[in-house]
């Protein structure tokens, strides 16, 4: 079943499955369809996850500031 990006954007926002999940999900698929499709010439993997993994640490620090900041402490 497809699922939509704002799907996906509300499944890592609720923490079901990581920006790395996803990238290695993708890539996954992208490895086993690509033989067949020829849509890719290279698939840069090792930078894709790369770039996961930085957004999954930025989601993680901007979220714990957010939380952090939420409610005044006096």
């Amino acid at each position: 079943m497809p699922v939509t990006i704002r799907e996906l954007s509300r499944k890592i926002h609720d923490r079901e499955i990581s920006p790395v999940e996803l990238t290695g999900d993708c890539l996954a698929r992208i490895e086993k369809l690509n033989p067949t499709l020829n849509a890719f010439i290279a698939v840069t993997s090792e930078s894709a996850l790369d770039e996961a993994r930085r957004a999954n640490r930025k989601y993680l620090t901007e979220t714990i500031v957010a939380r952090s900041t939420a409610f005044p402490s006096d």
